[in-house]
């Protein structure tokens, strides 16, 4: 996660300055530092569990919601 509360707006100006030549991008890829490091910590049998349920919710929904039946989720 980034630290910078506005990335998009500072990643367009950090490209903005490789394509004039002030810097390269392997400047902008040294002066880059994570705010936060996640990792997934369910186990491959949970994740799959997670999956089937969700699932079994959207079938659910899509017998409810008819114009839903035609979005692919």
């Amino acid at each position: 996660v980034s630290s910078e509360r506005e990335a998009t707006t500072r990643g367009a100006g950090l490209m903005a300055l490789v394509a004039a030549g002030h810097l390269t991008l392997q400047d902008v890829d040294a002066s880059w530092q994570p705010g936060a490091t996640f990792a997934p910590e369910w186990s491959d049998d949970e994740r799959q569990a997670s999956r089937e349920a969700w699932g079994v919710s959207v079938a659910r929904v899509e017998k409810t919601i008819p114009a839903l039946s035609s979005i692919d989720f």
